[in-house]
């Protein structure tokens, strides 16, 4: 197990690396797009890309699915700026339905990449974002009048009205 570890982190390491030398070769090129070719992908989309090759080597696929949530939070552990892993963890719990959970999954991927809730961006994911504040702000409305002193409903409303504050001004 200590071995797994050692080689997920070297792996990690090295995939991190690689993204830096990356960007840092791409940095001192033109564009392509100044040349008309396609645009080279910013740093921002090599880091997503990294995240995202890095889960799908820590679970031996991509798109995480429900049955890969506790890998997930064990990933989550190790790599806790993951925004792809928070992401794709936000994605499982809102699955099943499980708005509290999502909505600070949800939150932190946001937090460490707010590309997500971009709407001219590649990697936007405002459509399940929006539906789970929607969701969300009905059921939680609610709770919190019934229960006004229950710290993890506060929380999760605090989680809702971040990310629809977020989605109404896009990225900065």
């Amino acid at each position: 197990m200590e071995k797994n570890k050692l080689a997920l982190a070297t792996n990690l390491v090295l995939a991190m690396l690689v993204a830096y030398l990356a960007f840092l070769i791409l940095g001192s090129m033109e564009s392509g797009a100044e040349k008309g070719g396609p645009p080279f992908p910013d740093r921002r989309s090599l880091i997503i890309d990294m995240e995202r090759s890095s889960l799908e080597s820590y679970l031996g696929h991509y798109p995480p699915g429900s049955g890969d949530r506790e890998k997930l939070v064990s990933f989550i552990e190790e790599n806790p700026d993951s925004s792809a892993a928070f992401l794709s963890l936000g994605d499982i719990y809102y699955d099943e339905r499980n708005l509290s959970l999502a909505a600070t999954s949800y939150r932190r991927a946001v937090e460490i990449n707010r590309r997500y809730c971009d709407s001219g961006d590649p990697f936007y994911h405002g459509g399940k974002l929006n539906d789970l504040v929607q969701d969300g702000l009905k059921v939680y409305k609610r709770e919190r009048a019934m229960r006004p002193g229950d710290k993890k409903v506060r929380q999760t409303v605090k989680d809702l009205y971040f990310l629809e504050r977020t989605l109404a001004g896009g990225c900065d």
